[in-house]
């Protein structure tokens, strides 16, 4: 009776094969009163339903259970069915092993907001710095992480200068035109990786813009139309994702200070996902154009759980253009 009334309630569109499989895989764990059954920050990957006694539900150093779980009630269910590894506080646990595709791949697909924000403290549960999405350290300045900064050509540094002293008022984001990928790692917008057989797309929630990276290793064309995104085709190295790009638009700004790349840029990604809830982005630009040698930086990312891209269509309701003329 008890197997039933488990199947009903908690697996009702599941066909007759399929419960017969789940209780097949379900263990009976019995406790002696008092003891634990998992602990506050704990990885919790499984699923129990208090079949007899009941559950009391404390936080350390509080004086009283803030809830009980009875008969019939669920233990750890929001990290099994919704596929995302929690601590048994619930929190999602950023530690767990990365997931991986049906050949053993590490999976990207996810949103995806900067792991390296401005703001010393995003909050764990809306992602936020205060009211907004987080800005990166790079979103405003690329070369930060690099001693001496970006090493510029003479009329570039001179470029950045000018476009800093100005507040930007140039820039192509506020003016409501697409953003390059490299740019848009580091903005205060959310991405989402979408990886099937084949093909890594990223969406922007920024003017609902994209990013297609073919991933079966062909090569690159010898003339691409120029476009903001340029074009992309990656190989696997082992666990890490291999992306190298051209074919750009001139004067694609990478940040608030005015940096740009060319059409001469040639871009190298490696992408890796080394557990959960980080990808790390490891970005190698040679363009000889703009730059006087090529220059590296790491770009890391955060998953974002509980949420979806919503259009934030950039010239709806716009009021700032008029006054940046």
């Amino acid at each position: 009776m008890r197997r039933n009334c488990f199947a009903r309630q908690r697996f009702s569109t599941n066909s007759d094969d399929q419960l017969a499989e789940i209780w097949s895989r379900t263990k009976i764990h019995k406790l002696l009163r008092g003891e634990c059954l998992v602990r506050q920050g704990a990885e919790s990957r499984s699923v129990y339903v208090v079949v007899s006694g009941r559950f009391e539900v404390w936080i350390e150093g509080q004086k009283s259970a803030i809830n009980e779980i009875g008969v019939g009630e669920p233990i750890g269910e929001i990290g099994f069915f919704a596929g995302v590894p929690r601590t048994a506080d619930g929190m999602v646990d950023l530690s767990a092993p990365a997931p991986r595709t049906a050949d053993g791949k590490p999976d990207f697909s996810g949103i995806w907001i900067t792991g390296s924000p401005l703001c010393a403290q995003p909050d764990p549960v809306t992602y936020t710095c205060g009211s907004e999405l987080p800005m990166a350290r790079e979103g405003i300045n690329m070369g930060v992480g690099l001693p001496g900064g970006l090493p510029y050509q003479p009329w570039l540094a001179a470029l950045v200068k000018e476009r800093t002293a100005n507040d930007a008022k140039d820039d192509p984001h506020v003016r409501c035109l697409p953003d390059t990928f490299l740019r848009a790692y580091g903005l205060p917008h959310m991405l989402k990786f979408v990886q099937t057989p084949g093909l890594l797309v990223m969406l922007n929630e920024m003017n609902a813009g994209y990013r297609q990276v073919i991933t079966d290793g062909r090569p690159l064309p010898q003339d691409p139309v120029p476009s903001w995104q340029g074009y992309s085709s990656a190989a696997w190295s082992g666990s890490t994702l291999v992306v190298d790009s051209i074919g750009f638009r001139d004067d694609l700004w990478i940040d608030w200070n005015g940096s740009v790349l060319t059409e001469a840029a040639k871009v190298r990604e490696r992408i890796r996902r080394p557990d959960f809830g980080h990808l790390e982005i490891e970005v190698t630009v040679d363009d000889p154009k703009a730059y006087t040698r090529p220059w590296t930086v790491t770009l890391r990312q955060q998953i974002v759980v509980g949420t979806d891209l919503v259009d934030e269509i950039c010239l709806e309701n716009e009021k700032s253009y008029q006054r940046m003329r």
